[in-house]
């Protein structure tokens, strides 16, 4: 969708994924009061970002991090985010301890414990890649609203749309791959920044399908319904209220 401005009211939240050598990324999004999702914003810590951006180079090394330190990361996201957020959810690898340079023994802090010092906190995302995926396929369907009496489909929209600023993330998102050794994930290997943080997002905030309760048969409810079917089958397609009654249920 085109960008707008968010709704004060609707709820909004940050996700991250961290990266040092590969690029670490930061996507803010807002859910509305239907369960749409929208990402309305997003910043990838990776060279020539800025550059491919504005338009000034046409190609940019997508798997090459900017080498910040947690601190420098921090400050760049609080220079971006200027709206007040309900919550922010990063990715589990942040409350590891850090290596320290030219060390495997000697740790230091996270990159949780150096954003709470910057006045950032998190809760940890659920990182089950595979309930995950299938969060993020449940998310890019569209909800569909049917006719209780007829059982049709009259209306549908998105549950996520993204704003069409976040190029970066369309561009990642449109030429991503599967696995080849596991098609049950994403290959690793490719600019997945924004998949992951897209991952996390959705599993914050879960899709629960809905239950679906059969309707005993012969009941009176289910004979009338029936027969507001049939109708509309006749209506429709031109035969008599027997035959048509015959062909639904």
């Amino acid at each position: 969708c085109e960008p707008f401005d968010i709704p004060p009211e609707w709820e909004k939240f940050m996700v991250f994924d961290w990266g040092y050598s590969r690029p670490w990324a930061a996507f803010w999004y807002a859910g509305d009061f239907d369960g749409v999702l929208y990402l309305y914003r997003e910043y990838y810590g990776a060279k020539d970002y800025k550059d491919w951006i504005s338009g000034k180079t046409k190609s940019a090394d997508w798997n090459k991090g900017l080498r910040q330190t947690n601190t420098e990361i921090c400050r760049d996201i609080i220079n971006i985010e200027t709206e007040k957020i309900n919550y922010r959810v990063a990715d589990p690898a942040c409350w590891a301890p850090t290596k320290l340079r030219g060390s495997n023994k000697n740790f230091g802090p996270s990159f949780i414990e150096d954003a709470r010092n910057e006045g950032l906190f998190f809760l940890k995302a659920d990182n089950d890649r595979l309930r995950g995926k299938q969060q993020v396929h449940e998310r890019f369907k569209t909800e569909e609203i049917t006719d209780d009496s007829t059982g049709e489909i009259v209306d549908e929209y998105a549950r996520f749309q993204g704003f069409t600023s976040c190029k970066r993330w369309w561009a990642e998102m449109q030429s991503l791959y599967e696995d080849p050794k596991n098609p049950e994930d994403v290959d690793t290997d490719q600019p997945d920044e924004g998949y992951d943080c897209t991952r996390y997002a959705c599993m914050s905030r879960p899709i629960i399908p809905k239950r679906h309760t059969k309707e005993r048969k012969g009941t009176f409810q289910s004979e009338r319904k029936r027969l507001i079917r049939a109708k509309e089958f006749a209506k429709r397609h031109g035969l008599s209220l027997a035959a048509a009654y015959s062909r639904v249920r």
